[in-house]
């Protein structure tokens, strides 16, 4: 367990520019623990901790005047695996129409949202990152917009109770979620109750427990 005279000198020494690396081996601790002090995940009680919310303010706020020294982005993050270099290459494939699977399964990425995430931009996203931005923001511009989702179909009350008679009547969910054009799983709720509950539509519940009987 980290002293609070221990959380502070973290907080000085990453506002002195120390790597996060360097100074989680220098306290012994894991490299999380000290990204979570700078995070304010750990240790933010302001009224409890006023002295080392102070000393984090100060430690980020060098941090946002001198970013290349600490920066916990790109390839100075500790769990990074990819290079700046890497990071453009993946948008001139992407431009080159290479499949995500080919180019996660060449840059060792576990999944398609680690590569979404790059894409999107909720990783590699330093201002200081112009290369990558400029080639972000050219794929992105690229990219066909997205189809607007079909809107959900909207039952009445009629509509679900001549659900729950087709279900008594031995019809499949299958059957009923094509007739209205809905998800089986849909079906499957109405039927058990959980959506068009039996405690807001107490006119349900006799029919419901016809279904449930007559369509085992």
């Amino acid at each position: 367990m980290l002293k609070k005279q221990s959380v502070l000198q973290i907080l000085k020494d990453l506002e002195c520019g120390v790597k996060i690396k360097e100074v989680a081996k220098s306290h012994r601790v894991g490299i999380s623990t000290v990204t979570h002090i700078l995070s304010g995940r750990t240790w933010s009680n302001a009224t409890k901790y006023q002295d080392i919310c102070s000393q984090r303010e100060r430690t980020l706020l060098a941090r946002e005047r001198n970013p290349s020294p600490v920066n916990m982005w790109g390839e100075s993050h500790h769990a990074s695996k990819l290079s700046e270099k890497d990071i453009c290459d993946i948008f001139l494939l992407l431009l080159s129409d290479t499949p995500h699977e080919d180019i996660a399964s060449k840059y060792g990425l576990k999944n398609k949202g680690s590569l979404g995430s790059i894409i999107s931009g909720n990783t590699w996203n330093d201002p200081s990152m112009k290369e990558i931005k400029k080639l972000r923001q050219e794929y992105l511009s690229t990219r066909p917009p997205r189809k607007k989702q079909k809107p959900r179909r909207l039952l009445n009350i009629e509509e679900v109770k001549k659900i729950l008679m087709m279900i008594a009547d031995g019809y499949t969910h299958a059957e009923i979620s094509t007739q209205f054009k809905m998800s089986s799983s849909s079906v499957g709720a109405i039927s058990k109750g959980k959506t068009w509950p039996n405690e807001k539509y107490p006119e349900l519940k006799r029919l419901r427990k016809i279904a449930a009987h007559m369509g085992k």
